[in-house]
C-alpha cells in the first residue's frame, strides 16, 4: 500500500512540474488612464503592435522583434511625452467565452505594454490566428489576486 501511495505522489509531482501546454503568447496593452485621449493612444499603440507582430509569429520570433517593436512605440510616444514599459512576463487573464468556446483564466506568458501610469482599461488578445483580430477590454483594478500554484494545478488535474 505504501508503494502505491508513493507512486501516486510521484505522478502528481511530475504532473505539477510539467510546463504549461500553451505555447502561444498573449498581448496586453494597458492605457495610462480611462480618459478618451489615453484610450485613443492605447489603440494607436495596438495598431503599431499589429503591424510588427503577426498572428503566426512564434514566441521566439516575437522575442526577436521585441527591439523593433519597442523602437516603433518609443518613436510614437516620445513626441507626445508619454512613457511606457514593455516586457514579456507571466500575467493573469480572466476567463472569457467567445462563440461558445471558453478561453481559460490563468497566468500566461504575455507581451505587456504599459503606457504612462498603466491605470486604465487594457486591451488584450491571444496570438492564435483565430483570435488575433478579436480583442478584449478589462479594467485594471490594481487588486492583487493570490493563488497557490500547486493547488491550482491540482484542481486542473482532478476536474
Amino acid at each position: 500500500m505504501k508503494k502505491f501511495i508513493y507512486v501516486i505522489l510521484i505522478l502528481i509531482f511530475i504532473v505539477l512540474i510539467i510546463p504549461k501546454g500553451e505555447e502561444n503568447l498573449r498581448i496586453r496593452v494597458i492605457a495610462s488612464s480611462d480618459t478618451n485621449y489615453d484610450q485613443r493612444i492605447k489603440y494607436e499603440v495596438v495598431e503599431i503592435v499589429k503591424k510588427v507582430i503577426s498572428p503566426n509569429d512564434s514566441k521566439n520570433i516575437i522575442k526577436e522583434k521585441f527591439p523593433i517593436l519597442e523602437e516603433k512605440i518609443k518613436n510614437f510616444l516620445l513626441p507626445k511625452g508619454i512613457t511606457f514599459n514593455m516586457e514579456i512576463k507571466d500575467e493573469y487573464f480572466p476567463k472569457k467565452s467567445l462563440n461558445g468556446k471558453v478561453i481559460a483564466e490563468g497566468y500566461y506568458e504575455a507581451l505587456v505594454i504599459e503606457l504612462g501610469e498603466g491605470m486604465g482599461k487594457n486591451w488584450w488578445t491571444l496570438l492564435y490566428p483565430e483570435y488575433f483580430n478579436i480583442s478584449f477590454e478589462d479594467i485594471k483594478s490594481g487588486e492583487v489576486e493570490v493563488k497557490f500554484y500547486f493547488w491550482e494545478r491540482l484542481k486542473k488535474i482532478f476536474k
